[in-house]
């Protein structure tokens, strides 16, 4: 099984840039979006942390505008992520069958 590599605080902020489209957000952009939706608080050393380890994986892109902006990679698609972590699951939780996440899901 192929390890991704993101935390779950780094998937927070990559969906946040991933909503944020091609033309990237500052830390300060992605600090007010990760407070409005998740309703948490960081530092902007923390943000920037989380941002400096999505450009080393490769999720994220850092621009140079007026000011940085980061995006996400073209070559690292949403849907592609979201794949890989749902076969992740499914492997994990659900022994790689498909079918029985979907009778899961239909039970509940």
């Amino acid at each position: 099984m192929d390890k991704l590599g993101l935390s779950f605080r780094e998937e927070l902020v990559m969906s946040i840039l991933w909503d944020g489209g091609a033309d990237g957000m500052s830390c300060m952009e992605v600090m007010e979006q990760v407070e409005k939706r998740y309703g948490l608080t960081y530092r902007d050393t923390t943000v920037y942390t989380f941002l400096k380890n999505l450009v080393e994986k490769g999720y994220a892109v850092k621009k140079k505008v007026r000011l940085t902006v980061y995006a996400p990679n073209a070559d690292k698609p949403r849907e592609e992520y979201i794949r890989q972590r749902t076969d992740e699951m499914i492997d994990i939780w659900f022994d790689g069958d498909k079918e029985k996440l979907i009778s899961y899901l239909k039970s509940r």
